[in-house]
């Protein structure tokens, strides 16, 4: 299992490292979002695997973003409906800085979709800049060093979308 496990961390690390290379582009591909698509459904099943069950409602929430299915119809209910999700499995889960970080990195990634769903997409890639590093380090924690360190290298990929993103006031839908 840990040879499956180790596998699937090498394949969405890449996955992961991809799209985010395609969004944080200054002409961002609409393909990006099926590469976040299976980046978070391989995501789920990591989270899973490592007991990071927070993490593991955000990946399939921002799974269902990707693939579509809230894409046109995205709300402010739906981020406050997974935060409250986020937040009830917070604290049914065992309480310890390793889960207050995992609870920060989810909260800085939803953020970071609301921002990317709503065309401010400077802004999504400054809240989700904190999040890599937190979970680089929840996951670190946990002995996935694979994808923490394709978190740390996601720090490059935020600066970067931060820098081509456009002004905020003249973004564009991507």
């Amino acid at each position: 299992m840990i040879l499956v496990i180790t596998i699937v961390q090498i394949i969405q690390s890449l996955i992961n490292l991809w799209w985010k290379f395609l969004l944080s582009s200054k002409n961002p591909q609409n393909s990006s979002w099926l590469y976040t698509a299976i980046d978070t459904g391989l995501f789920a099943i990591i989270s899973l695997y490592f007991g990071l069950y927070q993490l593991l409602a955000f990946e399939l929430f921002f799974m269902f973003v990707a693939i579509g299915l809230f894409s046109k119809k995205l709300h402010k209910l739906h981020y406050i409906t997974i935060g409250i999700i986020v937040g009830a499995i917070y604290l049914l889960n065992t309480i310890n800085p390793v889960t207050t970080l995992e609870l920060l990195a989810v909260l800085f990634f939803i953020l970071a979709v609301y921002f990317w769903a709503n065309s401010k997409m400077r802004l999504g890639w400054i809240f989700i800049l904190p999040g890599h590093l937190f979970l680089a380090y929840v996951l670190l924690s946990k002995g996935a060093v694979i994808i923490a360190v394709a978190q740390i290298i996601s720090v490059i990929f935020a600066v970067r979308g931060i820098v081509n993103s456009k002004s905020l006031k003249t973004e564009k839908k991507v």
